[in-house]
């Protein structure tokens, strides 16, 4: 089964669609987070089925950091802007937790999870889109 939802490659493991997709959706939309968002998402779930890879390591760290600089630069301008407030906030989750399991940098860990949670926070602060 392949999927329709193209997030839905995670998922299913097609991993190798998933690389594909999110880099050509990053390369497009260079200033959007969501599709780095998914690309780092990616190379988490492949850390985790190869926990010894450095290259998915680096791949996940880089992306990671391009996500949050992004989404910083999005809410310089837009501090209220939920959507971006949740993509940041989970991937300072998604980092935290790379920190802390696979890479036993605990106060990396602590750090990403407070930034996570400030983030989540805010949005409780903001209407909902529709």
């Amino acid at each position: 089964m392949f999927p329709n939802n193209r997030q839905e490659l995670l998922y299913h493991g097609h991993f190798d669609e998933a690389l594909n997709h999110f880099t050509a959706l990053s390369t497009t939309f260079p200033q959007d987070p969501k599709p780095s968002f998914f690309l780092a998402l990616t190379y988490r779930w492949l850390t985790r089925i190869e926990p010894d890879s450095k290259s998915f390591q680096e791949h996940f760290e880089q992306t990671a950091r391009n996500t949050i600089a992004l989404a910083q630069t999005i809410l310089q301008k837009e501090p209220r802007n939920g959507e971006v407030l949740l993509y940041i906030g989970a991937m300072y989750g998604y980092r935290a937790e790379y920190w802390y399991f696979l890479k036993n940098r605990w106060n990396s860990a602590y750090n990403d999870a407070i930034r996570m949670r400030e983030n989540l926070d805010k949005v409780k602060d903001v209407p909902p889109l529709y």
